[in-house]
Order: C-alpha cells, then sequence, then structure tokens
C-alpha cells in the first residue's frame, strides 16, 4: 500500500500509465492514493535522438495532458521527470547543466 512506483518509459508514459490505471481500477485501488512517477521529458528525447517523440506541438501538447489528468485524478504521481546527466556526459559545466534543467 505504501509503495512507490516509478516508470522509466520516456515517450512511452502515456502508454504505460494507462496500463497501470487499468490494472490499479480492476482491483480496486484508489487513484489518489496512487505514488510514483512516470518519466516523460521530451527535451531529453530531443537530445538524445534529435528530434521530438511526436513533434514538438504534439510532445508538449501530451505532457500538458499527461500533468493535467495525475494532477487532477493522482496527485501524488508526478509526470516529467527532467535529466541533467546528458548535458554532464556531453561535457557540460555545472552552471550549464543547471541552467538547462
Amino acid at each position: 500500500k505504501d509503495i512507490e512506483t516509478h516508470f522509466k518509459c520516456g515517450s512511452s508514459a502515456i502508454w504505460i500509465l494507462s496500463l497501470y490505471i487499468n490494472e490499479a481500477k480492476k482491483r480496486g485501488t484508489n487513484l489518489e492514493s496512487l505514488t510514483g512517477s512516470v518519466d516523460y521529458d521530451p527535451l531529453k528525447e530531443l537530445m538524445l535522438n534529435g528530434n521530438f517523440p511526436f513533434g514538438q506541438k504534439n510532445s508538449f501538447s501530451e505532457l500538458r495532458e499527461l500533468i493535467s489528468y495525475l494532477s487532477d485524478r493522482m496527485p501524488k504521481f508526478k509526470a516529467l521527470k527532467v535529466h541533467s546527466s546528458q548535458y554532464h556526459d556531453s561535457g557540460a559545466s555545472i552552471t550549464q547543466e543547471l541552467a538547462y534543467t
């Protein structure tokens, strides 16, 4: 009951979260009691792959929808995780790493 669930699923966040929610509902779990996060960071995808997972507009629209859904129905579940390791690993200074995250 007090276990946090964190998914490192990137651009598959909505799909993975919907599977998780369906399973929680089958088990009779109150969605508001669930804690954890999905790992959706469109900027990380841009940095690693050179493009947004679903195009810039759609990627941020999906992020907005994800944040809105979670804040309304699952307030203890977080949608966004900001990664700074890619900046560090690419040779950025600590100042640059903090500025870009």
